[in-house]
């Protein structure tokens, strides 16, 4: 978790760097005060943590301690502090061609203390760019002035510092070339470290704390507390122009029995205008043994704005969608929504999907995408997995069905406990997993993604982070996630799970960690170079 921590609070700053880079060479000058903008400072991004110390002692969600206190989990939180302390140059506006000490070694040290204690940081933007970041940590005196000396050690080459008079020991100063000022103080017992360009954010959180002595009110029923302006953070994110109207989220973590719960508020900027009818899941179709279950509605406007959605001309655009996995082998993996006439479309689905796709597939050796005499629209030519689209075997011939590798047939009813927890009105999306095995899926759909769209000499064996998630999915259990309209305006997304994460979050987060680019996102499955021998294809 505390390794989870320091890379969104790098990620966060990596987002919007916003100010302007003085090159090596020029010499460091005074920089004249910063212009005021029209826009007043607004917050992007506030979070709270009491820290993984407390925690810890409290002897709080066994799981989530277990998984935590694996050797693999210490040898990836290493590895990701390792390439945040050769990262961090950057973000503090120091040049890499510079002559300089040692960035990396004065920063390392330091990043032991991220998550460890309570912790607390704040980003604030004005006119689309960073005003100002702040991060306020609770440390001893030694902790404290240890951050005070290498970070002034890191910034003294290029940054004109100065010791700050007054009760709060610290310094401040500025650097030729960029918009604002870089801060720290020891405030008591907190650590405040700071950037600010148009914004007094800093000084404003260093006077609460010398007034109150916390940078925020103390925690009572939450162990993290987050608000995200998700309309003001998406333009750095990799999901820019996926969803309109972004809402403003608050995030809660808590602690509740061996389980965390966590809860997100959506609060968007205007009623949400969601039409959908009483859930009509396949069950002729989703059998039983399933290791997961999903179930999503009031999506046919959303879809109906996505360009490729455009290009296939579904009829009707599906307003429901459903996805579950069975546990026999690792590939099975399905979808099924609703269509018209469907056993008369799939051979004209079939000829669009072959018309958009074939070519691109014919070079990059990928198969192609065929029409098969059982009304059948398969991708074929690729390993292990067979993509295929047939019409669901439900009443009224209005469903097609997905998977990459054929269904067991079973005569196994759909388990009527799922079909209970779908009985609520305002219920807009239910997903159940048991994440241990899905977990295990999605890593072997991701193998198989590199086995098949790179080339064999870039396959990259076993990361640190890999072998984490193989070690610790024995101890994740089932993962519950709903979304509720709890008002015209409002969503609820409530989840109860023993770490927090679903197992497609989980392999997602491993490819953020051994990208090349992290902490940037890079969501991109492409492995980085591998010189060596291709392991054998995974085993089901």
């Amino acid at each position: 978790m505390r390794n989870l921590f320091a890379s969104l609070l790098a990620a966060a700053l990596v987002a919007a760097p916003g100010c302007k880079k003085q090159d090596a060479e020029t010499p460091a000058r005074p920089a004249s005060p910063p212009k005021a903008d029209a826009a007043a400072a607004e917050t992007w991004l506030r979070l709270h943590f009491v820290g993984w110390q407390p925690l810890a002692a409290s002897n709080a969600a066994p799981k989530l301690q277990q998984v935590f206190a694996l050797p693999d989990s210490k040898a990836l939180r290493d590895e990701t502090l390792d390439k945040l302390a050769s990262s961090l140059p950057g973000l503090l506006f120091l040049p890499t061609n510079a002559v300089t000490t040692n960035h990396a070694a004065l920063l390392r040290p330091l990043l032991e203390d991220l998550g460890r204690t309570e912790m607390f940081f704040e980003l604030r933007g004005q006119g689309g760019r960073v005003a100002s970041w702040s991060l306020a940590l609770q440390l001893d005196d030694t902790r404290a002035k240890l951050w005070q000396t290498n970070l002034r050690q890191t910034l003294a080459p290029v940054w004109q510092l100065a010791a700050t008079a007054g009760k709060n020991p610290g310094w401040g100063g500025r650097r030729a070339g960029v918009e604002g000022t870089m801060n720290f103080a020891q405030v008591g017992a907190w650590a405040v470290l700071g950037f600010a360009a148009q914004s007094s954010a800093w000084t404003e959180l260093v006077e609460k704390i010398s007034t109150t002595g916390r940078p925020i009110e103390a925690a009572k029923d939450y162990w993290l507390k987050a608000d995200v302006n998700l309309p003001r953070l998406a333009p750095f994110t990799p999901f820019a122009g996926w969803f309109a109207n972004l809402p403003q989220a608050q995030l809660t973590v808590s602690g509740k029995d061996e389980y965390l719960r966590t809860v997100v508020r959506l609060l968007h900027p205007q009623p949400l205008k969601l039409e959908y009818q009483p859930w009509n899941v396949p069950t002729n179709t989703i059998r039983e043994p399933l290791n997961s279950f999903t179930a999503w509605r009031g999506i046919a406007d959303w879809l109906a704005s996505r360009e490729g959605i455009k290009k296939l001309r579904l009829d009707p655009v599906p307003n429901e969608l459903f996805l579950w996995a069975q546990e026999e082998t690792p590939y099975q993996s399905f979808a099924a929504w609703p269509a018209n006439n469907a056993s008369n479309q799939i051979p004209k689905f079939t000829a669009r999907l072959a018309e958009l796709f074939n070519q691109d597939l014919a070079a990059f050796k990928l198969g192609k995408i065929v029409y098969q005499t059982n009304n059948q629209a398969v991708w074929q030519g690729l390993p292990i997995i067979v993509p295929a689209v047939q019409v669901a075997p439900e009443p009224g011939d209005r469903g097609w069905a997905l998977g990459l590798f054929p269904s067991i047939v079973t005569t196994n009813p759909f388990p009527a406990e799922l079909l209970a927890q779908l009985n609520r009105p305002n219920l807009i999306y239910y997903d159940w997993e048991v994440t241990e095995f899905r977990l295990l899926q999605w890593r072997l759909l991701a193998q198989l993604n590199r086995m098949t769209v790179f080339a064999p000499e870039n396959f990259v064996s076993e990361t640190t982070g890999m072998r984490w998630q193989r070690l610790a999915a024995p101890l994740l259990g089932n993962t519950v996630t709903e979304a509720l309209l709890t008002a015209p305006a409002e969503m609820q997304i409530i989840r109860k799970s023993h770490l927090g994460l679903t197992g497609f979050e989980l392999t997602l987060l491993e490819k953020w960690l051994s990208a090349p680019e992290f902490p940037r996102f890079h969501f991109n499955f492409s492995p980085p170079a591998n010189t060596a021998a291709p392991p054998a294809p995974p085993k089901p």
